[in-house]
């Protein structure tokens, strides 16, 4: 991947690559017919990925995190990569949460509240996911970004999912995960979470201040740092934390 100021590509080699106007909101792909039989690969390396970066810069910014909803309150799960919000938000949904994406939500702009859409459609995990939910074995790798393979699973094929294509975010969760770790949510200045999500807004000024008042919407949400190591404990936790019983801790 490639951009200079408004401009971006996607490029794999001198038949398959995607570019981009992000002042425009112009795109076009131009692959081989070879690559468009490996459907997963296409889609994740130029479809989706010109497509999203269009609407990340015009629409709706993409926020770093994944997103579940409780009787209707919607809570971000932020963190660096590898720090568990596909996870969680998976083992949330298991547990009756309605599940609205698992590692990019986009905040929409002309909304009067902090409403995100997600992909809700589809988990991406982790090859050593199937160490804490076996269900998930025996499915094929598709190679992401930076060559970290994932396993792809349609929210369709799990039993018992609900899923949602949106949720009006009403917490913020910075995840902590430890080994050991006490499920316990610490209230956080939301200013801190707004910083660290700020992090994945685009470079250029002029695109990223629209985006930087867009995440001004969240500007109101209570946000908390989520130590835990156990799903179940944390599950229970957030449930706290929804009921509105205490702060979960």
């Amino acid at each position: 991947m490639r951009a200079q100021g408004h401009l971006i590509t996607f490029i794999a080699d001198a038949e398959n690559q995607a570019t981009g106007d992000l002042n425009d909101g112009f795109g076009f792909v131009w692959v081989s017919r070879a690559t468009l039989q490996h459907r997963l690969y296409f889609r994740y390396h130029f479809l989706e990925a010109i497509a999203l970066v269009l609407l990340h810069a015009h629409l709706a910014p993409a926020l770093h995190a994944a997103c579940v909803a409780r009787h209707g309150r919607g809570m971000l799960f932020c963190g660096d990569s590898g720090a568990g919000k596909s996870t969680l938000a998976y083992a949330c949904a298991r547990a009756g949460f309605t599940y609205i994406s698992d590692d990019a939500s986009y905040l929409l702009r002309d909304s009067d509240k902090p409403h995100v859409i997600g992909h809700p459609h589809k988990f991406r995990f982790r090859p050593s996911c199937t160490e804490l939910f076996p269900e998930l074995g025996g499915r094929a790798l598709t190679p992401r970004l930076e060559g970290k393979p994932s396993i792809e699973v349609p929210s369709a094929e799990l039993p018992g999912i609900i899923t949602s294509p949106s949720a009006v975010i009403q917490y913020i969760i910075l995840l902590k995960r430890s080994t050991g770790a006490a499920a316990r949510l610490t209230p956080v200045a939301t200013q801190i979470a707004l910083e660290y999500l700020e992090r994945g807004l685009y470079p250029v000024e002029e695109i990223r201040a629209k985006q930087r008042a867009t995440l001004q919407r969240l500007a109101g949400v209570p946000a908390f740092e989520f130590h835990y190591s156990d799903l179940h404990a944390a599950i229970e936790s957030l449930n706290t934390l929804v009921s509105g019983v205490g702060s979960g801790t």
